[in-house]
């Protein structure tokens, strides 16, 4: 519950500290089937809370997300032993996140724990080694909350607080290339609409009317995801294709917009266009990770027998080309909505030379604030990731202009229209996370994880300094070294036998005396 109360949009990021504490003490010295245990009510009050929002679509499909996410932390907290729990519930979380990022169907990582500390000092660390850094220093503080007095635990506690104050000093990598006027526009509208049943003229003339009031020029004009949807392909030859086409003209600014398109009878393409000034189009990308059960459905054919689809009617063709589209104003990186969940969408496109992000989107179909919230907080996680400035631009919000330290210099409020303006910095060069990735720390967590393992296979081996005894009740599932197995009772009542008899024995040596 800690760790639920830590993200967005409550925010708590001290919580998820006092979480990880909480996680470490009761998986400690367990056995493999109580640390199953543990992990797997961590992982309903955890995500049974923060995924909430899903029964609003489907009942059952909530029950079974919450279940995949929750197996995979209990599996997880089974395989890894908690021998040394300084190291082992930080491998626990790391490898929690990076299963959850691709399993199931491609991964669903919201409501992830990084997204909560981006209001913290730690989510600096994710300038040099991503999400996973940030979540391992979270679980290494934690952990190490255990038993202050041992001396593992006051040297991770040590690691941890120089590798985020380290994070905190660090020297930009990336490097200013040009001023840019940019505006984003959010059209505004009611709430809990999805998208196949909204009204697509309404929508696009909501967000004309708003970039109507923009007098200053700009150099970039950014619309949300789905703003055009149209019955026809190309798009180019439709009314609202050239609706776009004379507003690019109008303010003499490149526009980035998300178009909706179909690809034959049962099939549609969800990109993200750029038209230069005069109003030619000059880029696309079309999005590459589709959403489960959002944008496609996997096995349609079994699935049409059981469940209603109506709202995914068809399904979307993911693209294979690279997401920078190249403009007068710069190289923009584009990441579609879903996509900004995954650190790896945005990484490579600066890797591919993006100089700026934009992450078009919808949201509209979402009643509560969680989804918008915590798609909000990763776009904050990738601008810091990344060292660039994102630009975010949702139907009914969250829109948000964010600089490359990921604080907020504009944000909307939710369902309400707003023209977003500012001066922003192209930028280039590369942050130590763009360049090495989540291999280098998944490399150490995994190692960890094999060296925790072989240690917990020879019970020989002496415990860390500051550890409870081996020798203890095999309560709750404990766990306790073969070799101490038979030198000592293995419950309360063989221990009360234990005692009583030792008792009787001396007793008549007292007689016999």
């Amino acid at each position: 519950m800690c760790l639920f109360a830590s993200l967005p949009p409550r925010g708590l990021w001290p919580l998820a500290v006092v979480g990880a504490w909480l996680l470490a003490a009761a998986l400690r010295d367990l056995s493999w089937r109580g640390r199953a245990a543990v992990g797997a009510a961590a992982g309903v009050t955890w995500f049974g809370p923060s995924l909430v929002w899903v029964a609003g679509f489907t009942t059952p499909g909530y029950l079974l997300l919450v279940c995949a996410q929750a197996g995979l932390l209990a599996a997880i907290a089974a395989a890894v032993p908690q021998r040394w729990p300084v190291a082992s519930a930080p491998v626990v979380l790391v490898l929690a996140e990076v299963a959850r990022g691709r399993w199931p169907l491609g991964g669903f990582p919201l409501g992830s724990l990084a997204h909560g500390q981006v209001d913290g000092p730690f989510a600096e660390l994710s300038r040099l080694g991503g999400p996973l850094l940030v979540v391992a220093v979270v679980g290494v503080l934690g952990a190490a909350a255990t038993d202050l007095r041992a001396p593992a635990a006051g040297t991770a506690m040590l690691l941890g607080i120089t590798t985020t104050v380290a994070a905190l000093v660090w020297p930009s990598a990336t490097g200013a290339a040009g001023p840019l006027a940019v505006a984003v526009v959010q059209g505004g509208g009611a709430r809990g609409i999805p998208a196949v049943v909204a009204d697509a003229d309404a929508l696009l003339r909501r967000h004309l009317r708003a970039a109507q009031t923009i007098t200053q020029p700009v150099d970039l004009l950014l619309l949300p995801e789905g703003v055009l949807d149209v019955d026809a392909a190309p798009f180019e030859g439709t009314a609202g294709g050239d609706l776009v086409s004379d507003l690019a003209r109008r303010l003499r600014s490149d526009v980035i917009a998300g178009v909706v398109e179909p690809a034959g009878r049962s099939s549609f393409r969800n990109s993200a266009v750029g038209w230069t000034a005069d109003g030619r189009v000059a880029g696309r990308y079309d999005k590459v990770h589709l959403v489960p059960f959002g944008e496609y459905v996997p096995a349609r054919d079994v699935v049409t027998r059981v469940a209603d689809l109506s709202l995914v009617p068809r399904d979307a063709i993911p693209g294979d080309a690279s997401s920078v589209l190249t403009l007068p104003s710069g190289r923009i990186g584009a990441v579609i909505s879903y996509e900004v969940f995954f650190p790896r969408y945005a990484r490579a496109a600066v890797r591919a030379g993006a100089e700026l992000i934009v992450v078009p989107t919808n949201a509209s179909s979402f009643t509560t604030d969680t989804v918008p919230a915590d798609e909000f907080a990763a776009a904050r996680m990738r601008a810091m990731e990344t060292g660039r400035w994102v630009l975010q631009a949702a139907p009914t919000g969250f829109s948000a202009i964010i600089d490359p330290d990921g604080r907020v210099a504009r944000r909307s409020v939710l369902g309400r229209s707003a023209v977003l303006t500012d001066m922003v910095q192209t930028r280039t060069g590369l942050t130590p996370y763009a360049r090495t990735g989540d291999k280098p720390l998944l490399f150490v967590v995994l190692a960890v994880w094999v060296g925790l393992v072989v240690v917990d296979r020879r019970p020989g081996l002496p415990r860390p300094p500051g550890s409870p005894s081996p020798i203890r009740a095999d309560l709750g599932g404990r766990r306790r070294p073969s070799h101490a197995r038979a030198a000592t009772p293995h419950s309360w009542w063989h221990l009360l036998r234990h005692r009583a008899a030792r008792h009787a024995v001396v007793g008549r040596c007292r007689c016999a005396g």
